[in-house]
This record gives C-alpha cells, sequence and structure tokens, in this order.
C-alpha cells in the first residue's frame, strides 16, 4: 500500500536492518516449543497472512516443531469473542496436554 511504502522510503538501511533481525519470520526455524497459534482474520496489529506465514515457516523448520494453527473470523489481534476464547482455551489445553505426553515418551 501507499502509506507502507512511505514508512519504508523514510527509514534508514541500519533501521530496516533491525527490524528485519528482529522480525519472527527471521526466527522461525530456530522454534522448538510446541506452538499454539490462533489467528483473529480481522487483525489489524498482524496481518492475518503475516501469522499464517510464520506458521508455515515454523512447520517447515528442521526441528519438526509441534504446531497448530486455528484461524477465527470476526476476530482481531485478541481472541475476544466468547467462541473464539472459549475454543482457543479448550483446544489449547489439549494440544498442551498432548505436546507434554508426547515430550515424555520420546
Amino acid at each position: 500500500s501507499d502509506v507502507y511504502k512511505r514508512q519504508v522510503s523514510t527509514q534508514s538501511t541500519g533501521d530496516l536492518n533491525k527490524m528485519m533481525a528482529m522480525s519472527p519470520i527471521v526466527h522461525a526455524s530456530k522454534v522448538v516449543t510446541p506452538t499454539f497459534l490462533g489467528i483473529g482474520c480481522g487483525d489489524l496489529r498482524v496481518p492475518p497472512p503475516q501469522g499464517k506465514s510464520w506458521y508455515h515457516h515454523v512447520r517447515a523448520n528442521p526441528h519438526n516443531c509441534q504446531i497448530r494453527m486455528i484461524e477465527y473470523p470476526n476476530n482481531g489481534h485478541p481472541l475476544d469473542g466468547v467462541h473464539a476464547a472459549a475454543d482457543f482455551a479448550i483446544r489449547g489445553t489439549y494440544f498442551a496436554e498432548q505436546a507434554l505426553i508426547g515430550s515424555t515418551t520420546n
């Protein structure tokens, strides 16, 4: 978008390099902790395609990290809908239990 282009064009190369070094996508290949990711499809802070891209990068990492992603329509950055919050809590708990059980059998 034009706003993004104006923001990027005003940044120095050093600033852009610092931002890239801190970007989660750069570190996706290092993730080893089982991760349960909830994506709010109406998120304005972290655009859903960025979260989905990170998810796919983690899935492809060499550590074979356990990762699961659930998308929630009509939710933003906080999953604040009653259904989404409850669903995420229940599924997240189940995911954590399975990750812990799996880690003790390896």
